[in-house]
């Protein structure tokens, strides 16, 4: 297991406190209900990288760690939850092994996973709010993850 300094783990502590809201969205709101779905297949390629990088321990990205604490400061501040939940959306991304550009195209896909999406979902398609959740999740994290030819070239190449 990694191990996190005391700086990162109490920053990623405090954005997924002030995120709190999350949690009663998903349980009481109907268009929100499985966004936690949404939000475990968002996760998938920092679950990736923490397993094939476990070797080379790294630190946070300080960064998106920064950012984060602040999104989530000033939404505090602010009484402004989507502030709180782009907040722990980076400081879910800065446990990445590697930043790419590929990286901002799946922190955007994060929306898929915030209640933003469910009230978006019950004005425009309230018909398929959870199927627009998973296909933005899924296409985000798609983008951050190996082919699954290449995974499977690994696995079946042996040494002899």
């Amino acid at each position: 297991m990694e191990r996190m300094c005391l700086g990162e783990a109490s920053v990623f502590a405090y954005c997924l406190w002030h995120a709190h809201p999350l949690i009663q969205a998903w349980q009481k709101n109907p268009s929100d209900r499985f966004g936690w779905l949404a939000l475990l297949i968002w996760m998938l390629p920092i679950a990736y990288d923490r397993f094939h990088h476990r070797a080379h321990p790294k630190e946070a990205n300080t960064l998106l760690l920064a950012l984060g604490l602040s999104l989530s400061f000033f939404g505090e501040m602010g009484s402004l939850n989507a502030l709180k939940y782009a907040g722990l959306a980076l400081s879910f991304a800065s446990f990445t092994a590697t930043i790419t550009p590929a990286h901002a195209l799946w922190l955007l896909s994060s929306i898929g996973w915030m209640p933003l999406m469910g009230w978006a979902g019950s004005h425009w398609f309230p018909g398929s709010i959870l199927p627009v959740r998973l296909m933005i999740a899924l296409t985000g994290a798609g983008i951050c993850l190996p082919p699954l030819h290449s995974l499977k070239k690994k696995a079946i190449s042996c040494p002899r």
